[in-house]
């Protein structure tokens, strides 16, 4: 059997985390609906709000969600946000609370909730520190596979993901030729697909465009393709891959932000309510008050989501590159063998249950 992995594990879309993109700014008609998705921080233009969805008819009643949704109990503070956008009159504001000086949530005067992430900036330097901030988070967020693929190496840049975009965008791109482009981690059994090296921004974007073809050639000559996909990346080919997708891992953290997020996204698309897609819990703690059953119980949810426990050995075998190694150590451990057994035992279940899942019809 074969498998490919691309490190951009099967669609995976990351709910609580941060978003940068580069889009133009919008232009809007009066006689149009506004385009909420689009309303950007008038000091600096480049961020935008993410939106989320209503809450509430107006300023009021979406805050007194706000607090329901996270269980704010202390006093909050809203700080008068000035925005780019003209289509109407509204007012939007951030929202902060409890001992955070900073705001991640904003809400409108018609009853919007938004997220924001926070950058700090200094003078005008927000752009450059944005686009050194991409390059930081993306090189984090390829994490264990890049590190462990490329650990005491040295990586041909005609190889990889940039050398398989320069034959499809000539044209000449086809299923044959994925193999010569992969590093393979496990002989005929498990190949790599390395990550886009480049650090601008732009070129990211435009490169990533053919991905989606890529992945389809790619599904005829392996048993399973897994594809990461991260926060930043482009949100129409995003959704391009998640449309080819037998089966989406919606990863999740423990905390009350993210799960109230979750609850939002479920009630407001249709994508979240999909019977192939299964949620996950990475760095799990089975000692947090947000275990898989409560989670699961507040998102009224069928099934737990699947969990990965922390696990310091197997963060040090990231960083190692001595991941296969590792896991053939603890490979005949239980959950009787202490954390490291737990830990085996939690990943076992996880690939069961997705390989147990990765084929039901869509509905």
């Amino acid at each position: 059997m074969k498998h490919i992995v691309f490190t951009i594990l099967f669609a995976a879309l990351f709910v609580a985390c941060d978003n940068v993109t580069s889009d133009d700014n919008p232009v809007i008609s009066p006689n149009s609906t506004p385009d909420l998705t689009q309303i950007r921080i008038k000091e600096r233009p480049s961020e935008k709000l993410e939106y989320v969805g209503e809450i509430g008819g107006d300023f009021d009643t979406a805050l007194d969600s706000l607090r329901k949704l996270k269980g704010i109990s202390s006093e909050i503070i809203k700080e008068p946000l000035e925005v780019i956008f003209d289509f109407d009159d509204r007012l939007f504001f951030g929202i902060s609370y409890g001992d955070c000086g900073m705001y991640s949530d904003v809400l409108d005067t018609k009853g919007n909730y938004y997220l924001r992430t926070w950058y700090c900036s200094e003078g005008n330097n927000a752009e450059i520190q944005e686009d050194a901030l991409f390059n930081e988070k993306k090189k984090k967020s390829f994490g264990f596979l890049s590190d462990f693929m490329v650990s005491n190496t040295t990586t041909d840049l005609s190889n990889g993901i940039e050398g398989l975009i320069r034959v499809f965008a000539s044209n000449r791109g086809s299923a044959d030729i994925i193999k010569s482009y992969t590093k393979p981690v496990l002989m005929d059994r498990f190949d790599v697909l390395l990550p886009l090296r480049t650090a601008d921004k732009t070129d990211y974007i435009n490169l990533t465009k053919y991905y989606t073809a890529i992945i389809e050639a790619a599904n005829k000559v392996y048993d399973i393709v897994i594809v990461d996909l991260y926060n930043y990346f482009p949100e129409e080919t995003k959704k391009r891959i998640l449309a080819l997708s037998n089966l989406n891992v919606l990863s999740l953290t423990q905390n009350n932000q993210c799960i109230s997020r979750m609850q939002l996204l479920k009630e407001k698309d249709p994508f979240y309510r999909k019977n192939n897609l299964i949620l996950a819990i990475g760095k799990y703690d089975r000692y947090s008050a947000y275990t898989n059953k409560n989670i699961a119980r507040f998102l009224k949810e069928k099934n737990n989501p699947i969990v990965i426990p922390y696990n310091i050995s197997y963060a040090d075998a990231c960083m190692d590159g001595k991941i296969i190694d590792y896991l053939l150590q603890i490979g005949k451990l239980t959950f009787r063998d202490g954390p490291e057994g737990y830990f085996y035992d939690e990943v076992r279940n996880a690939v069961e249950k997705i390989d147990a899942n990765k084929n039901i019809p869509v509905i």
